[in-house]
């Protein structure tokens, strides 16, 4: 399948309506091969395999679950040009702005709309970090929420963010004493909250840099 933007999927597709019941679930279900998603304007990805879930619950509201395997990147990729898996399971309020625009996200936010993340996990060179939380936008369109992660080899993660310019010496230097001294005790694997408020992102308490609007919204 080819669509707009230059995605390109592959692979098996299942629709189906959920249990016979007076209200039936939709739900779809992707079992994809061969992934690629080349959008304008972006470097391609490409993975292996892939697996999307989305599910509709009158209750509830909408979720998804995604999953791919040996994802290739660019090659200047932040944490090397292969991540070997990726999943995710999301849930939202709201009209999500699936392409973007800001009418649509300035819509989602003054509707309430949150993106709660209930499980999600990366493992991508230095970086094995898994997360659970709840998202917004606040007034001037900055991401406003909290986190909670769990990062091993943390230290190292750090370091490569710093090398590449993206955190301040003396943040990475906080950074990378908060996660040696969680990991102690915890089988290496250090575990933190990430905030997001009032335009400052803080781990465990201490600021590791400013947010910005996500776009340039009414």
């Amino acid at each position: 399948v080819e669509g707009a933007g230059g995605l390109r999927l592959t692979g098996a597709a299942r629709l189906g309506a959920g249990a016979a019941t007076p209200q039936p679930e939709p739900r779809i279900s992707l079992n994809l091969v061969d992934v690629t998603a080349a959008p304008a304007g972006a470097a391609p990805l490409a993975a292996s395999a892939g697996d999307f879930r989305w599910r509709n619950d009158p209750a509830a509201g909408q979720s998804l679950d995604v999953a791919f395997r040996e994802i290739a990147l660019a090659e200047n990729a932040l944490f090397g040009p292969q991540a070997n898996a990726a999943q995710a399971t999301f849930a939202w309020t709201g009209p999500l702005p699936l392409h973007g625009a800001p009418r649509e996200i300035a819509a989602w936010r003054d509707a309430g709309g949150q993106v709660r993340i209930e499980a999600a996990h990366i493992a991508w060179g230095a970086l094995d970090l898994t997360a659970s939380g709840q998202l917004g936008l606040d007034a001037a369109y900055r991401l406003d929420g909290s986190l909670d992660l769990g990062v091993r080899n943390g230290v190292a993660a750090v370091q490569r963010i710093q090398d590449i310019g993206l955190l301040a010496p003396q943040a990475a230097t906080a950074a990378k004493a908060l996660v040696a001294l969680a990991t102690l005790g915890n089988g290496g694997r250090a575990e933190a909250p990430l905030d997001l408020a009032e335009g400052e992102a803080k781990l465990a308490g201490v600021k590791i840099g400013d947010l910005t609007p996500v776009c340039a919204c009414p």
